[in-house]
């Protein structure tokens, strides 16, 4: 099997749809998907592999077999360093970006290329560093959170106590095992989702067609804390708590 037909078992897999399924609803034919699995079509165009992302929920460039040390590289934006004037401002990294579908290596570091921007404490968390995520996608697009412009700056969970409320925005990290081969080399998700309660179940949403992660009842308080949880296995990694729209120049 093909690298990229071995990409896309693992997302059907993973999101437990069919072959024929995921055809139709990238509007190609029934048997599209099938041809490629099989390797009967062995070199798919690019602009199919392009329709593929949606039902599969996964970037282009994972999906035509980019190597993980490409995929979802931290923004390397130069920002002009200030001068760090006391407690009231302090040193703010921009750790990455959020995109659904981009899937990185769980043991790529790029951590050198992270910009630096100071900005105010939030009175909120005084005793909590901020740090910041490029939006990349168009997950919260119905909220005004718009790609490329915009970054998200959170504050980790040890940060505060107590739930989670309804209509706030977590940075929520999904490990994906075997993302990238057979020697259980994992990738991961990064995403921006809105938090929204059916019952006692935290579903955590983006817009579109996009089907939220469900945490159990059960389950919520250890995701809250920012415990790894295995089914979904997902983590929380940090809650939104300011937006910055026109990056320093």
């Amino acid at each position: 099997m093909s690298e990229i037909a071995k990409r896309i078992q693992d997302r059907l897999d993973f999101l437990g749809k069919s072959a024929s399924a995921a055809s139709l609803e990238a509007g190609l034919g029934r048997s599209a998907l099938q041809d490629i699995l099989t390797g009967k079509s062995q070199n798919p165009r690019l602009d199919t592999l392009r329709k593929l992302t949606v039902p599969l929920e996964c970037s282009l460039s994972y999906l035509s077999g980019d190597p993980p040390e490409r995929l979802a590289k931290a923004p390397q934006i130069e920002w002009g360093e200030q001068e760090n004037f006391g407690d009231a401002v302090h040193r703010t990294e921009v750790v990455g970006s959020v995109e659904a579908g981009t899937i990185r290596a769980s043991e790529e570091d790029f951590s050198e290329f992270n910009p630096v921007v100071f900005l105010e404490r939030d009175q909120r968390f005084p005793n909590s560093d901020l740090f910041g995520y490029v939006v990349n996608d168009r997950g919260l697009a119905h909220l005004n959170i718009q790609p490329e412009n915009d970054v998200l700056f959170a504050v980790a969970p040890s940060a505060f106590s107590g739930p989670v409320r309804t209509g706030s925005i977590l940075i929520v990290e999904r490990l994906i095992p075997n993302a990238f081969d057979a020697d259980d080399h994992t990738g991961i998700e990064t995403t921006a989702r809105e938090v929204q309660y059916v019952g006692e179940e935290l579903h955590l949403t983006m817009g579109g067609s996009s089907k939220p992660i469900i945490i159990p009842a059960q389950q919520v308080s250890r995701f809250v804390s920012g415990d790894l949880l295995e089914r979904p296995m997902v983590r929380f990694v940090g809650l939104v708590v300011r937006l910055i729209r026109e990056m320093p120049v």
